[in-house]
């Protein structure tokens, strides 16, 4: 993570915090344009741009245990960057931190997890749990942002 210290300039916004696709009702808007309408706010608050972008990417990567994006991440990344562009540009610098965001993310969720063992027990953390998942935030903040 030494690659965050190196990063300026990065835009601060009003983040949902957990924008990967499930908090989303897509709708249809005046003129049969889609509205997409965001919901479960309880990790918003102010932070990065690139932090939120990098939630859609670290959410297609899980969900899928990949350890760099295939061509169906990669083709729903370019719709998602897309879509975002078409209202608000991305500045390069946060374009270039997503990576390392969807890595921090994954710690993120280590530790959610971690926080509930008393109420949920031990089980999701059997085998080599923290091992794999350490391994593959290490292969993530190695990688580029996929280009689109």
């Amino acid at each position: 993570m030494r690659q965050l210290a190196t990063l300026n300039g990065l835009t601060s916004v009003a983040c949902n915090g957990d924008c990967h696709g499930w908090n989303t009702h897509m709708s249809d808007g005046p003129k049969g344009a889609r509205v997409a309408s965001f919901f479960d706010f309880d990790d918003g608050g102010p932070g990065y741009l690139a932090y939120d972008l990098a939630v859609y990417l670290w959410n297609n990567l899980l969900g899928r245990q990949l350890e760099k994006p295939d061509e169906e991440v990669e083709t729903k990344w370019g719709h998602f960057v897309n879509g975002y562009r078409s209202v608000a540009p991305i500045p390069s610098a946060d374009f270039e931190a997503i990576m390392a965001f969807v890595a921090i993310r994954h710690f993120w969720l280590m530790g959610e997890l971690a926080s509930r063992v008393h109420r949920m027990g031990l089980g999701v953390f059997r085998g080599p749990w923290f091992r794999n998942n350490f391994e593959l935030v290490k292969e993530w903040q190695s990688l580029s942002t996929p280009s689109v």
